[in-house]
């Protein structure tokens, strides 16, 4: 299968492209800039330079036959707080841009990579299901859920298998030390512990969150691919079960003292408890996916050394 992959040099994008091409698929990314410390990396791929907000971005893909395109390029929840206008740029033209491609190109087959947060944060209590409440409450959640509209139009105006998938908190380090995606909870504790032997946490850290291996993600796609059969569909994608703050940070904390022996790390927690606006506990619901064949396999503990060896060994 030929597969386009969009934000390929990203935190996301190029673990796709890794994994899709080693399972013998033709993968073509789409990325502004090839990266120096991706120079190597990249000549297993055909690659596109262009931004997905790019007008040319059609001509430049013309002559080319793709099955289907891995939507990833995304300004991420950092981004969009700080750079709010090309944010929203980025993550609704740069959507709609694509899906009008695909359309012009014939590509019958796309994935939209969404996010939980599409669900919002005071409505994050009970069961959350693929039919719950959409209350973004954030910039970056509204603008993920405006790309499932256009994915869901394009998929019912056009001859197109759309899905979306909303993506539960990741917990895999960067293919890549210099892919800035150490603000992530796990790989934010692993940086704290290893650089000045704390994890300081701003809350209570009872409150819990579903966390995603990456690597269960992209086996997830490859399910989506093969088997969805609806015109579109939205999948939750997430882990088996929740962990409290707590709990990662005591994970972190104990794998940390293993790998960096003779180190005692201290767990902070540095807010006043009654000052603390905490989500409440929920259940993601992944019952979906999981009929189709999906099953988490990754074990948070050996995610979490697996990182924290890379960022040992690299120095980050």
């Amino acid at each position: 299968m030929n597969i386009l992959i969009t934000g390929g040099f990203g935190y996301l994008g190029s673990y796709c492209a890794e994994y899709l091409s080693l399972k013998g698929n033709k993968v073509t990314i789409i990325g502004r800039k090839i990266p120096v410390y991706m120079a190597e990396w990249v000549k297993n791929f055909n690659v596109v330079i262009a931004d997905i907000t790019d007008e040319k971005l059609l001509s430049k893909l013309s002559g080319n036959k793709y099955d289907c395109v891995i939507h990833c390029a995304a300004a991420n929840e950092v981004k969009c707080k700080k750079l709010p206008k090309e944010s929203i740029e980025i993550n609704t033209y740069g959507t709609e841009n694509i899906l009008n491609i695909c359309t012009r190109l014939g590509i019958r087959r796309f994935i939209y990579v969404s996010t939980f947060h599409v669900y919002g944060s005071s409505s994050l209590a009970g069961t959350i299901n693929e039919k719950s409440n959409i209350e973004a409450s954030t910039l970056y959640g509204m603008t993920h859920y405006f790309g499932e509209l256009l994915t869901k139009r394009y998929s019912n105006n056009y001859d197109m298998v759309g899905t979306s998938i909303r993506l539960a908190n990741l917990c895999t380090g960067p293919l890549f030390k210099e892919i800035e995606r150490w603000s992530i909870v796990p790989n934010n504790f692993i940086s704290q512990a290893f650089k000045s032997s704390n994890i300081v946490i701003n809350s209570s850290g009872n409150q819990t969150r579903n966390f995603l291996s990456i690597k269960d993600l992209c086996n997830a796609m490859d399910i989506i691919i093969k088997k969805q059969k609806q015109r579109y569909s939205v999948f939750n994608i997430g882990g088996e079960r929740n962990y409290s703050i707590n709990e990662i940070a005591e994970i972190v904390k104990s794998v940390g003292e293993e790998l960096l022996k003779g180190k005692n790390i201290e767990i902070i927690h540095n807010q006043q408890l009654n000052q603390l606006n905490e989500e409440m506990d929920y259940v993601f619901d992944i019952s979906k996916i999981k009929s189709i064949g999906y099953k988490p396999n990754c074990n948070i503990k050996d995610e979490i050394k697996e990182t924290f060896e890379q960022f040992i060994e690299s120095g980050v």
